[in-house]
């Protein structure tokens, strides 16, 4: 028997195996490669175990195996691998599809399984929730998107094909959760039907992210991670109904923030006025070098001109962000109006009191990095200032 090493880290084939008649009730299941095995007794009940000779090896597969009256050996083939192997997106796709039957179709589960082959226990009418948590942050690709969501519709679908009735709870999440499926309407003899559920999902029309991010953009400069243009808009299906938790915003060089302000005033103009403290920004950046990732001494190279500084203790202490906040609004008020002025985007240091309390004061060297609005006012004009689209546009001013 031949076998071919893989480029995935696997050996193609299936393990051999030396048999001979030994009037044992199951047949010797073998060892796989850079496996030993404790165990050579193969009658009713009787039990073998695995483990890897190499430390830096991980186990797949069932750790220990039981002789059953049926002749066959329970759980799964156990194999060891590399921390480097991977698996190819068929093997996935089997797996997956094999892994779903196994959970709806069968009552039994298997047991000492260490990294696949787990499954759930399920009675007709037991009760099975669901949470499904789908990534939409502005380092997410479109297309990775699409196919993400893609494949949750699949899920859901496939799930119904079976006789269960589950629960879900579906979160998409970039610097806060955007609920899309409460997982509590399902209780109270509230089923939901498929169709609703798919249609819940492609709330999300389309992301826009502004062409020129690129977080690796100044890797070889010393800056792990470059926050430069970060911003992104997504576009929905439905619109989001104002209430005491979502309000409107208006957003700088638009005709309503000309009536917000009670004058016209040019988009220039407009930055000077709500952006003020200017003259602290150089030393405000400096403490942008003791982040982590950051090498360079350059501090204008990792806080360029597209961000405003905040934070710190010299005259009073500024609200800091935590982590989670980033893509939170960073906004003025102005007679009874608000007006963003920018995205909280990264920050030098993760405060002790982050989490425990709903504001954060800043300490003498914890600084937040905001994206200046007034520096991607194009690419907010080149998506929301578009005619004909399902949403009314808005009117920027130079």
């Amino acid at each position: 028997m031949n076998r071919t090493c893989l480029s995935s880290g696997k050996w193609s084939g299936p393990h051999p195996v030396c048999r001979r008649e030994s009037g044992a009730h199951c047949s010797d299941p073998g060892i796989p490669p850079g496996a030993s095995r404790t165990g050579s007794v193969f009658d009713i009940g009787e039990k073998v175990i695995y483990t890897c000779n190499d430390n830096h090896m991980i186990l797949i597969g069932s750790e220990e195996r039981v002789c059953k009256e049926d002749r066959q050996w329970s759980g799964k083939e156990p194999t060891c691998y590399y921390q480097h192997t991977y698996d190819t997106p068929l093997e996935v796709s089997q797996e997956f599809t094999d892994g779903i039957k196994n959970t709806f179709a069968s009552l039994q589960t298997e047991t000492n399984v260490t990294q696949e082959g787990r499954i759930i226990k399920l009675t007709k009418s037991g009760i099975l929730n669901i949470y499904i948590a789908l990534d939409v942050s502005s380092s997410i690709k479109d297309a990775d998107f699409k196919n993400a969501k893609e494949a949750m519709i699949k899920l859901i679908e496939k799930i119904a094909s079976f006789p269960v009735t589950p629960n879900y709870d579906v979160q998409f999440f970039s610097s806060k959760p955007i609920e899309i499926i409460n997982i509590l309407s399902f209780f109270g003899n509230n089923t939901r039907p498929l169709a609703e559920l798919v249609e819940r999902l492609n709330q999300v029309k389309e992301t826009h992210i502004h062409p020129r991010y690129n977080i690796s953009a100044k890797v070889k400069e010393g800056i792990r991670e470059f926050y430069d243009y970060d911003v992104a808009l997504i576009e929905l299906t439905e619109d989001v109904p104002i209430s005491h938790s979502v309000r409107t915003i208006c957003l700088p060089c638009t005709e309503e923030t000309e009536g917000a302000l009670g004058k016209k005033i040019p988009c220039k103009e407009q930055e000077q006025f709500l952006i003020t403290n200017n003259e602290m920004r150089p030393t405000c950046i400096e403490k942008a070098l003791s982040a982590d990732g950051i090498t360079t001494t350059n501090a204008s190279m990792v806080v360029n001109k597209n961000f405003f500084c905040t934070g710190g203790n010299d005259n009073e202490a500024d609200h800091i962000a935590c982590r989670g906040d980033s893509g939170g609004a960073v906004f003025k008020n102005y007679l009874r109006r608000t007006i963003q002025v920018g995205l909280v985007s990264w920050g030098n240091k993760v405060m002790d009191n982050c989490g425990k309390t709903t504001k954060v004061l800043s300490d003498g060297d914890s600084r937040d990095f905001h994206l200046n609005i007034f520096k991607v006012v194009d690419f907010l004009k080149s998506i929301l200032g578009k005619t004909y689209q399902d949403y009314a546009p808005l009117v920027f001013v130079d």
